[in-house]
């Protein structure tokens, strides 16, 4: 004969328990099952556990406490542990944000759109409380990280603490909200075997071999509360017990258990929260051992507190484990020591100690010398401006011809000028992240260095051109006028004829500096030359690039060096005219130092290209030299011959030279002189230095071969 039953797991066995337990007039305790009809109308039965809509009772002011404002419920159907909630929010002055109900046993893809929804900054709540039953908890965890969303506060009123639920979700789990009628952790010792709840988890443990769950501790806690009966009425009698049992407070390693009017247990289930290690620690009641987090950390953070360089802590001391761990901040970023940078975010989070880059930038130095050759090259230029303007009227400049010594004077001052921008130089445009190997912009003003990077053909280029179609023009117009006169013909050059070969020279120059610019110009491109072992620049060099710049270069290149050419042939064929006419041999010089440069330069600084400092010096000099020496090459005999040399001394010997060698070809019968003279000058030939407005007589040639002068 049975005096007591103590129910097996699950309402529907309890319901069929209790109705014998009634018709019999025994006691019956039952572990686990809630449903009110098992017990109402049956005096001696009772439940250990606790009434459903005590499941979520404390989360509301718990959380409310804590500073949360909003809350959205989702309720799986069957579930009756949420139906309270609604009531309770408005009366702690929070907001019910919504309310979702699913079907039974819903996935991912169903919670997803609430999820997706909920992640919206005006339907953002502070907690979410989520009544389903267990194998639903991780669908739902799944969907707010698909969503890349997650509430300050994430309530299961199942699940939580479950080893299947860990290994679901993994480190996804870590600071859940949970309610359970018990934990290892609940401060209580039984009435009867003096166990605290950690004492009877190890025992439990060691003697079945599995991690003891909350059903196992109401199972042990209703014999506690049935035998402490017993002990207390002093009688088997089920009047006597049943009586104690329902006006009694027990004390079990599963908690507090006392009774309300049906005979089930009135205490309030335990909030816990899972730790970094996922153990399970009560919230509430509130433990002194640990405090809530609130608000949760977001899935970046936890991502980087987890499983990111950044996170990677020994935690018996504290100390860095590697150089890269950091403090995860709320947004995944971590948080870095001076001299670090933060890169990533989530599991890719760390700090990196970035070197410091050499740039290989121009010294101050060099750039001070380039500054200072260009200036000595100007001031050089300007003074002989001014003089030959000054002078102009002279024989001399007037020989000369002052148009053409401007324009040579402005071409090499150009080609100076190419000095400012070979000095102009920049930093990153873009940054390559190592992490993530995605560029970052870092230099909005890089197109002024893009322009200097074209600016130094296009001077170059057009001073040269510029300098040379003057000297070129010169000497072919010397030429034509002394080539006819041998033949006693008259020729009358223009000053179009040779602005039509300076601009033919030109027009070409241009037109292919202007293809060059607009089909692949050259660029500032800074090139990292060596990398750290994160791989952030060490060492990068920064040139002016494009795609090919060969074809343009080469086409520049044989057509300068044609029209040099031509002008040394020139000089060679007018080397016997006379010199207050002729300049060949300074343009040769001028033209062969020029070679000279071009010859040693340019290797040099192909040689050196991957050096900014030497290239630019290199490039400086070659600018500088080409520029001043055209200029001393054509302007300095000129200006020794009129301060230094008499004019008169320095052209007597020449003209009287010239005078007798065509005298004795005409004598000799090699020239056949006509009656009329056939060329003349029209230059105006001061005979003094002191700008004497008398002329110098031309001189004409008679058929006797004597030389006459016409006033």
């Amino acid at each position: 004969i049975t005096d007591f039953f103590l129910s097996p797991y699950g309402s529907g066995l309890t319901e069929g328990v209790s109705l014998v337990a009634n018709e019999t007039g025994k006691i019956m305790v039952a572990a686990n099952s809630n449903r009110g009809s098992v017990y109402d109308g049956r005096p001696a039965s009772f439940s250990v556990t606790m009434i459903a809509t005590n499941y979520v009772r404390n989360v509301i002011p718990m959380l409310g406490a804590a500073g949360a404002k909003s809350v959205h419920v989702i309720t799986e159907e069957g579930t009756q542990y949420c139906d309270s909630l609604p009531a309770m929010v408005s009366g702690y002055g929070m907001v019910l944000q919504g309310e979702s109900s699913m079907g039974k046993s819903p996935k991912m893809d169903d919670f997803f759109p609430i999820a997706t929804n909920m992640s919206k900054p005006e339907n953002d709540p502070d907690v979410v409380v989520t009544c389903v039953y267990g194998d639903t908890c991780k669908e739902w965890v799944f969907a707010m990280r698909k969503a890349n969303w997650s509430p300050r506060a994430q309530v299961l009123t199942v699940c939580v603490g479950s080893d299947a639920f860990n290994e679901a979700v993994g480190t996804d789990a870590e600071h859940m909200i949970g309610t359970t009628p018990w934990d290892k952790g609940l401060p209580a010792n039984d009435g009867i075997t003096g166990w605290s709840a950690q004492e009877f988890y190890d025992g439990f443990q060691q003697f079945a071999g599995e991690t003891a769950a909350y059903q196992a501790a109401m199972a042990a806690g209703s014999v506690s509360v049935l035998t402490q009966a017993i002990e207390q009425a002093d009688s088997f009698q089920t009047t006597d017990v049943a009586q104690i049992l329902a006006s009694g407070s027990f004390t079990t390693l599963y908690g507090e258990v006392q009774f309300n009017e049906i005979g089930i247990n009135s205490e309030v289930h335990l909030l816990v929260q899972l730790d970094e290690e996922f153990q399970p620690r009560i919230v509430f009641p509130v433990q002194p051992e640990y405090a809530l987090v609130y608000p949760m950390p977001t899935w970046a953070q936890r991502d980087c507190l987890n499983l990111s360089p950044c996170g990677s802590t020994i935690s018996s001391t504290g100390a860095l484990s590697t150089p890269y761990a950091g403090t995860c901040n709320a947004d995944g970023t971590c948080g870095c020591k001076d001299g670090q940078v933060s890169v990533g975010i989530g599991q890719s989070a760390a700090c990196h100690s970035v070197p410091e880059v050499d740039m290989n930038y121009i010294p101050n130095s060099l750039l001070v010398m380039g500054y200072l050759f260009f200036g000595i090259s100007a001031l050089t230029s300007i003074f002989f401006f001014c003089w030959t303007t000054h002078f102009r009227e002279r024989s001399i400049i007037k020989k000369s011809q002052p148009i053409f010594l401007h324009l040579v004077n402005l071409g090499c001052l150009v080609i100076a000028l190419a000095i400012i921008p070979s000095g102009i130089q920049g930093g990153y445009d873009t940054i390559l992240d190592p992490v993530f190997g995605t560029s970052t912009e870092v230099s909005t003003n890089l197109h002024n260095v893009d322009a200097a990077c074209m600016a130094t053909p296009w001077l170059f280029g057009l001073g040269f051109s510029l300098t040379f179609s003057a000297l070129f023009a010169k000497v072919w117009r010397i030429r034509k006028i002394f080539m006819n006169a041998q033949n006693f013909q008259r020729v009358e050059v223009q000053p179009k004829d040779v602005l039509k070969i300076m601009v033919g020279v030109l027009g070409v120059e241009i037109i292919v500096l202007l293809v060059w610019q607009l089909v692949d110009p050259l660029v500032w491109v800074r090139t990292v030359t060596l990398k750290s072992d994160l791989g952030y620049a060490v060492e990068s060099v920064g040139t002016c690039q494009n795609g090919n710049s060969i074809p343009y270069v080469t086409v520049l290149g044989v057509f300068n060096l044609g029209i040099l050419m031509y002008s040394l042939w020139l000089c060679y064929a007018t080397r016997t005219l006379p010199s207050d006419f002729n300049e060949s041999k300074w343009i040769t010089a001028s033209v062969i130092s020029i070679f000279q440069l071009m010859i040693l330069g340019i290797p040099v600084m192909v040689i050196v290209r991957d050096n900014p400092s030497a290239n630019y010096c290199v490039r400086v000099c070659v600018l500088f030299l080409m520029s001043m020496s055209t200029m001393l090459l054509i302007y300095a005999p000129k200006f020794a011959k009129m301060h230094i040399v008499k004019e008169s001394e320095a052209n007597a010997p020449r003209r009287q030279t010239e005078l007798e060698r065509i005298r004795s070809r005409v004598s000799a019968g090699s020239i056949h002189v006509p009656s009329e003279p056939i060329v003349s000058f029209k230059e105006e030939m001061p005979i003094d230095e002191e700008n004497s407005t008398e002329k110098e007589p031309a001189e004409h040639f008679d058929n006797s071969g004597s030389s006459t002068e016409k006033a």
